[in-house]
């Protein structure tokens, strides 16, 4: 069995777009979850609509608010019971194999913490355009994953009740996002796969190119041009990273410890101590990315507060 999680916020135009998708897929032993955090379209309406269609489907109307889509997806979380759990996207599309694709690469005789991560189609829906292959943030090691201020998709995970359960063990205070804390526990604690094929549509908007997604190396290279202003370590990121590290020290290992600690303290190292700790480390941006982080850092500053 397979939970699926939706937080859904006024998405009226897409959500029964998306939730057809989900029911439609051809593995179907799943249940989907969904809980709405405040909306004032139809978008409600439209989900008790579906709930009476199909059993499958539970609205938890608690009348709960958060205003805030990572703390909305823990909140939902919460109510996972599954050995399996994915999010969702209420503006996204699922291609009718995505669930039995993922289930049959999930390894699922690890009793450690495990994400698999797939890829998608990137789909403008103003243009009318798909961009058939994109590329999602991959990292391969802590020290790849740290400086991905924008971590890993959580709409193109699957992951298991070990790492859930790691998850709502503690309350990790200046939560980021859902998935990045979801991503931090599995490189900390556990593994993490990729699988390449393209099992969904995801839904993008004119001048909104997402930081998790790089289209080819020249749409990298405007992107780090054009985004001089934003700093190499995003603040909200940093801050999830350093909460995460002080509330579950006392269980990483040695070894990874070390990296968190590098990481942490470069922010108040002087401009050329922390170029030459980063340039001779293995931190990179993803998997043979150190280049560009190095490049990064000599385009941008390092910090911002906000």
């Amino acid at each position: 069995m397979i939970d699926i999680l939706l937080a859904t916020y006024n998405g009226e135009k897409y959500i029964d777009t998306q939730i057809s998708s989900i029911v439609n897929q051809s593995y179907s032993a799943w249940k989907l979850y969904i809980h709405d955090d405040g909306s004032s379209d139809s978008t409600v309406e439209k989900i008790k609509l579906w709930t009476s269609r199909d059993s499958r489907i539970a609205f938890i109307d608690d009348g709960i608010t958060f205003h805030n889509p990572g703390m909305h997806f823990m909140h939902l979380l919460k109510f996972s019971k599954s050995e399996l759990v994915c999010f969702a996207d209420q503006d996204d599309l699922w291609l009718e194999y995505k669930l039995q694709r993922m289930f049959e690469s999930f390894d699922r005789q690890t009793k450690n913490p495990y994400l698999l991560v797939s890829n998608c189609y990137l789909w403008n829906t103003e243009n009318k355009t798909i961009i058939p292959k994109v590329n999602f943030n991959q990292a391969y090691s802590l020290e790849e994953f740290l400086f991905l201020n924008g971590g890993l998709q959580g709409c193109a995970m699957m992951f298991n009740s070990e790492l859930r359960n790691i998850a709502l063990s503690r309350n990790v205070e200046n939560l980021y996002m859902h998935d990045y804390l979801i991503s931090l526990i599995a490189f900390t604690f556990g593994k993490v796969k990729y699988l390449s094929e393209n099992l969904f549509l995801y839904r993008q908007y004119e001048n909104n190119v997402s930081v998790h997604i790089e289209i080819n190396k020249n749409h990298y290279r405007k992107r780090i041009l054009r985004n001089r202003k934003i700093p190499v370590v995003f603040a909200p990121a940093y801050k999830n990273i350093m909460s995460f590290y002080q509330i579950f020290k006392n269980e990483i290992d040695e070894p990874k410890k070390k990296v968190f600690k590098r990481y942490l303290e470069l922010k108040d190292k002087n401009l050329i101590v922390r170029f030459f700790k980063v340039f001779f480390s293995k931190f990179s941006l993803g998997k043979n990315g150190h280049n560009k982080l190095v490049l990064k850092m000599i385009l941008r500053k390092f910090w911002s507060k906000s």
